[in-house]
């Protein structure tokens, strides 16, 4: 578990609280499939994926992002909890999805 130090708690919550979740979120997800392909494969009901023009204009694509960074939003909110807070997503990308947990892996994407 993480402790935080109250400068860490404060340079995060400073960040976070610039994040535009409906503006970065799509576009964070949409830059993942043109840039790592073989994500798409977790997306296939997502419908055509085949190109960057076909991502980009996909709402699906879109709603997915504004959610994924909505869940972040509940790490920021309770940083002291993040694990238990996560469990069941956790299990369900895991265990339902089949999701690669390398796929999740912070220090890659910072």
């Amino acid at each position: 578990m993480v402790e935080w130090t109250d400068a860490e708690r404060n340079a995060i919550l400073a960040l976070w609280a610039k994040i535009d979740v409906a503006d970065i979120g799509p576009k964070a997800l949409k830059r993942l499939l043109i840039v790592f392909p073989w994500t798409k494969r977790y997306f296939t009901s997502f419908g055509n994926l085949s190109t960057e023009v076909a991502i980009n204009s996909n709402d699906k694509v879109s709603a997915h992002g504004k959610k994924v960074l909505s869940e972040l939003d509940k790490a920021v909110k309770n940083m002291d909890n993040i694990k238990s807070v996560y469990s069941q997503l956790s299990v369900f990308h895991s265990e339902q999805l089949h999701v690669d947990p390398d796929n999740f892996r912070v220090r890659d994407i910072i």
